[in-house]
């Protein structure tokens, strides 16, 4: 998995997003290194999870419906594209598939929603951090500490990036912060 993470941060109207620079094979770290994070029009998208998903997205993306104006759109674009190549699975207490597969939308505007396994989307508020992915609990908990030292939000990404590549085997390489749009 790897770690990518957003913050909008209201009083500067700019958007930071983190990732780790590098990913993993199971248990080994890959020799490549990839930008997580995905623009499509006024949107990027980033996902945690099996490799396949960003994969198939990537194949896809002339289809993704990047001049829709709410993340809903997207979800259905990702559940029939998964569908389409026979990716999710059900149990029987389940009221939907999950695609083993967990992200983070971001609107040019600031506005950012999680994606959960189920493709679930849940808002996230300005001015709080959100991250995805095996160092997310190392994430946020860093983020908890920065914020309440009232630390800028390029910092608050920063950090919470470095703590799941320190702390989460699965979140190899270095901080990867930009802005967006950058």
């Amino acid at each position: 998995m790897t770690i990518i993470c957003a913050l909008h941060d209201s009083a500067s109207n700019e958007i930071w997003l983190g990732s780790n620079s590098l990913h993993t094979l199971g248990d080994i770290v890959s020799p490549g290194t990839s930008d997580p994070w995905m623009q499509f029009g006024d949107w990027v998208i980033a996902l945690s999870g099996e490799a396949v998903h960003t994969d198939i997205l990537e194949i896809e993306a002339e289809r993704f419906p990047a001049h829709e104006s709410h993340p809903s759109h997207f979800i259905r674009f990702l559940k029939q594209t998964y569908v389409d190549y026979e990716i999710g699975r059900k149990e029987d207490n389940w009221a939907s598939n999950s695609y083993e597969v967990w992200g983070l939308i971001v609107n040019r505007d600031g506005r950012i929603w999680d994606i959960d396994s189920h493709l679930a989307l849940s808002t996230i508020p300005s001015g709080h951090l959100w991250a995805r992915g095996s160092g997310m609990e190392y994430a946020l908990g860093a983020d908890y500490a920065l914020n309440s030292q009232n630390a800028d939000a390029r910092t608050r990404v920063e950090q919470a990036v470095a703590a799941a590549i320190h702390y989460d085997i699965n979140c190899p390489g270095s901080a990867q912060i930009k802005t967006f749009p950058g």
